[in-house]
């Protein structure tokens, strides 16, 4: 094959491969209600999982073996097995969930994965003790898999807000979705 033959043979490849990479990157385009609905409830099984009487049951019908979790402020990175470990300890101590809010949620679907950007806030406390409130942002990724959402993995910052005069505020404004605003 000649240089010129397989410039062009290059060149060929490289534009099926952006067209490919374009064509399987597109997100659909509106996601219905059913599904949102679907995620929604998903997430909200995912997090409550931690404080259920049994969290290794509840972690294991809604989170993959293979879960990646990063978690905010720390350095190493969770599997499902450090997971359970946390919420049984979570659990020793009576740590119970008081309030979970997601003020903000962006999805979007790839066919069998969806990726949810959102901000939360959430509340843990110990019965007539102290509680804590956590806030940030967070992205998390699910798979359809038999029927069903399954957590993959998720990453959380608390960038998002700050405490301030003893209270949890926003930084800033967040830009809608496709502003071109960062």
């Amino acid at each position: 094959m000649d240089f010129h033959s397989f410039i062009r043979l290059l060149i060929s490849l490289s534009a099926v491969g952006s067209a490919w990479c374009v064509w399987a990157s597109e997100p659909q385009q509106s996601v219905s209600d059913q599904t949102r609905n679907e995620l929604f409830e998903a997430r909200d099984a995912a997090w409550r999982s931690f404080f259920q009487e049994d969290p290794a049951t509840a972690i294991e019908k809604t989170i993959s073996p293979d879960v990646i979790a990063i978690q905010e402020n720390e350095e190493k990175w969770d599997n499902r097995v450090h997971l359970i470990v946390v919420a049984k300890a979570m659990q020793s101590q009576k740590i119970k969930l008081i309030r979970l809010e997601f003020p903000r949620t962006e999805v979007q679907v790839f066919n069998d994965i969806a990726i949810l950007y959102y901000t939360y806030i959430f509340e843990t406390g110990i019965e007539g003790g102290v509680s804590g409130v956590d806030a940030g942002r967070g992205t998390e990724v699910f798979m359809h898999r038999d029927g069903h959402w399954l957590d993959v993995g998720w990453h959380l910052d608390n960038g998002a807000f700050q405490f301030k005069d003893g209270r949890w505020v926003k930084m800033g404004d967040q830009p809608a979705p496709g502003s071109g605003k960062r």
